[in-house]
C-alpha cells in the first residue's frame, strides 16, 4: 500500500491494491478486513463481508457467540480457513502482531466484531497498527448494536430529536437527561434508581411509560415496560442482576409497537434449538428456524464414509458418460450429492447426464438435482397427508414406467447405492423388465459423539427444543448424546417418529400435522408463541422452557 497516496474509504467492497471487489480469490492477498454484527445474528451481516468470509484464510473472533454465528448454513466460508477464538482481553497491540504476521505471510485475515467496527467495537487503535506496519487494512461498516437492539425490540423512531447516552458504570447527572423526547440511556441495573429521581427532577412525569432492554443484542434480549418512577424498583422485582447492562428508552423510545416487538413476530426468539441431522440435508429448516428467531444447534448423528471399493463407482460414471444408460434413479439427496461429487472428480458437469432420464425419491433429490439445472423425468408429489402417495420405494417403483423393446433403446438403470431402500428399488425395477446396475456411493456409518459440553446440555434439558425428523434420529441421537431433559420440548415430524420417541420414554409435545420440515417448524412456532402466553401468566421471567428449573409447566 502507497502511505503517500491513501486511497478514500468510500470505495466500499473493493480491494484498496486491485480496486476488484472482495469475494473469494478476487481478496488481495496480505489483505485485513474487518466486519461487524449488530448481534449474533447472520442475517444481519452486510454483503460485502460475506464475501470477505468466504475468501478468508484466517478468521479472527473474540466473542464465542459471534463464532457460532459464522457456523450459521448461510454464511459462506473456505472449508480451509482458521477459525480463531481469541480471548477478549487479549490487547490491541498482541491482536495487531498475529494479524499482520499472517498478513505479512500472504494469508488473507478477517476480523469479525460486535457491532460497528470503529463507533462500537473500538478496534482503531488495533486497525492502525495494522496500517502502521503497511498492511492493506479495510474496514465495512456495520449495522450498529443499537440500531439492531431497538428495531428487534420494536421501538419506532419519531419525526423528533434523539439523544443516546452511554453512562458506562457512572451515575446519571441532571445534564444526561433531557426532560422532554425521545431518549435512550444505556447503563448498568445498579443506577436505575439514580436515573429514575434524575428524570422526574429533569421534568418527565413519574407516569411516563418507559421500556427497559435487558440482555440486549443476545438472544437473551427480553422488554420490560414500566414507568418513570416504577424505574427504580424494576432491578429489584424483575431480578435482574444489579452490574448487567440495560437500555432505557423514554419518550417514544419508551413505547413498543406490540405488533413490531421481535418476541412478537419471532416466536422463537432466544429459543435454543437441537437439531440432529441424519442423511438429508436439513439447511431449509435451519433457516425457517433461524428467521424465526431460534439459536440453533446441529448434531450429526451420521457420517458419511467412501465405500470399500471405489472401482464400481468409477466404472458407473464412466458408463454414464459413455451414454450406456437408460436411467438413473436417485433415492436420496445423499447419493445426488456423493454422484456429483465424484462427477466433479472426473472434470465433468450435469451435461454428463445429457441423454439420461432422471428418477428422484425424495423432494430433497429432486430440490437438490434442480440447483444443477437438472429436472427430474420423474418425482414423487411433496407434501400431502400420509395416507397420500409417500416418498417410498414402493411408490417409485409403481410410478415407474415398464422396459418396453419398442420404445427404449437400452434396459440400463444405475441406481446409487446409500439407502437400504435401494434393495427395494433394485428388486422392484428388475420385475418391471429393467438391468438394475446397483453401485454403492458411499457407506453411512454413525457420527462421532457430540462434543462433552453438549452432550452434558442435552441431558440437563439447556435446549428449549429438540427436534426429530425421523424415527433413526431419535435412535441415533439417544445412542451418541443420551436422553433430553425434561425441559426439551420435543419435536416430531409424523406419529411414527412420534411413537419411537414414546418407546424411548420421551413425549412428543409438538407433532406436525402433515409430514414435512416446513410444518414441524411452524407447528413449534405456534407452540411457542402459546407457551409464552402461558408462562407469563405464572412467571413472566421466563421467556422460554429451558430456564424451567424444578417449577410445574403451566
Amino acid at each position: 500500500m502507497d502511505r503517500q497516496d491513501p486511497k478514500p474509504f468510500d470505495q466500499m467492497v473493493y480491494s484498496m491494491r486491485a480496486h476488484a471487489p472482495v469475494s473469494g480469490t478476487n481478496l488481495a492477498r496480505g489483505f485485513i478486513a474487518y466486519i461487524g454484527l449488530g448481534i449474533a445474528d447472520p442475517y444481519l451481516m452486510t454483503v460485502g463481508g460475506s464475501s470477505a468470509l468466504s475468501g478468508a484464510d484466517v478468521i479472527i473472533v473474540d466473542d464465542e457467540r459471534l463464532a457460532r454465528a459464522l457456523q450459521h448454513i448461510d454464511v459462506c466460508t473456505s472449508p480451509d480457513a482458521d477459525v480463531q477464538l481469541r480471548p477478549s482481553s487479549e490487547s490491541a497491540a498482541d491482536r495487531a502482531k498475529r494479524m499482520i504476521r499472517d498478513a505479512q505471510a500472504g494469508r488473507t485475515v478477517v476480523r469479525v466484531v460486535r457491532g460497528d467496527p470503529l463507533t462500537e467495537a473500538l478496534v482503531g487503535q488495533e486497525a492502525a497498527l495494522c496500517v502502521e506496519a503497511g498492511c492493506e487494512v479495510f474496514i465495512m461498516p456495520a449495522v450498529t448494536r443499537m440500531s439492531a437492539v431497538l428495531t428487534m425490540a420494536g421501538i419506532c423512531g419519531q419525526p423528533e430529536q434523539m439523544y443516546f447516552t452511554d453512562l458506562g458504570r457512572r451515575t446519571p447527572e441532571l445534564h444526561d437527561l433531557p426532560g422532554t423526547g425521545w431518549e435512550v440511556v444505556t447503563c448498568t441495573a445498579r443506577v436505575l434508581p439514580d436515573l429514575s429521581a434524575k428524570a422526574q427532577v429533569a421534568g418527565r412525569g413519574a407516569d411516563e411509560p418507559v421500556a427497559v432492554i435487558v440482555g440486549g443484542g443476545t438472544l437473551e434480549q427480553h422488554i420490560r415496560t414500566t414507568t418513570v418512577a416504577e424505574l427504580a424498583d424494576l432491578a429489584t422485582t424483575h431480578r435482574i442482576d444489579r452490574d448487567a447492562e440495560v437500555i432505557v428508552g423514554f419518550g417514544s423510545a419508551g413505547q413498543v409497537h406490540p405488533l413490531l416487538s421481535g418476541t412478537q413476530s419471532r416466536p422463537l426468539f432466544g429459543w435454543r434449538v437441537l437439531l440432529p441431522r441424519t442423511r438429508e440435508s436439513s439447511g431449509a429448516m435451519e433457516r425457517r428456524l433461524a428467521l424465526l428467531g431460534a439459536a440453533v444447534q446441529t448434531v450429526d448423528t451420521l457420517a458419511v464414509e467412501p465405500p470399500h471399493r471405489s472401482q464400481p463407482m468409477d466404472r458407473a460414471i464412466q458408463q454414464l458418460v459413455d451414454g450406456s444408460y437408460r436411467w438413473v434413479v436417485f433415492a436420496s439427496s445423499l447419493a445426488v450429492r456423493t454422484v456429483f461429487d465424484k462427477v466433479r472428480e472426473y472434470g465433468l458437469d450435469s451435461r454428463a447426464f445429457s441423454g439420461v432420464r432422471i428418477a428422484a425419491l425424495s423432494p430433497m433429490a429432486g430440490r437438490l438435482l434442480s440447483s444443477w439445472g437438472l429436472v427430474p423425468d420423474l418425482a414423487l408429489p411433496q407434501g400431502g397427508r400420509t395416507s397420500q402417495l409417500g416418498h417410498t420405494a414402493a411408490n417409485l417403483v409403481a410410478a415407474f414406467p415398464a422396459f418396453d423393446p419398442a420404445s427404449d433403446p437400452m434396459d440400463a438403470v444405475l441406481v446409487p447405492r446409500t439407502d437400504p431402500a435401494a434393495d427395494w428399488i433394485g428388486d422392484g425395477l428388475r420385475g418391471l423388465g429393467w438391468d438394475v446396475d446397483e453401485v454403492a456411493a458411499c457407506r453411512v456409518v454413525r457420527a462421532a459423539p457430540p462434543p462433552a459440553q453438549v452432550r452434558s446440555d442435552i441431558k440437563s434439558g439447556r435446549f428449549d427444543a429438540v427436534i426429530f425428523t425421523s424415527s433413526s434420529a431419535v435412535r441415533s441421537l439417544l445412542g451418541l448424546a443420551g436422553k433430553p431433559g425434561p425441559q426439551s420440548v420435543i419435536c416430531a415430524i409424523g406419529p411414527a417418529t412420534a411413537a419411537t420417541c414414546q418407546q424411548f420414554g420421551l413425549q412428543a409435545k409438538v407433532v406436525a400435522p402433515h409430514p414435512g420440515s416446513g410444518e414441524l417448524v411452524d407447528a413449534l412456532a405456534h407452540y411457542a408463541s402459546r407457551w409464552r402466553t402461558e408462562w407469563a401468566q405464572v412467571d413472566e421471567q421466563v421467556s422460554h422452557p429451558s430456564q424451567v428449573r424444578g417449577v410445574k409447566a403451566a
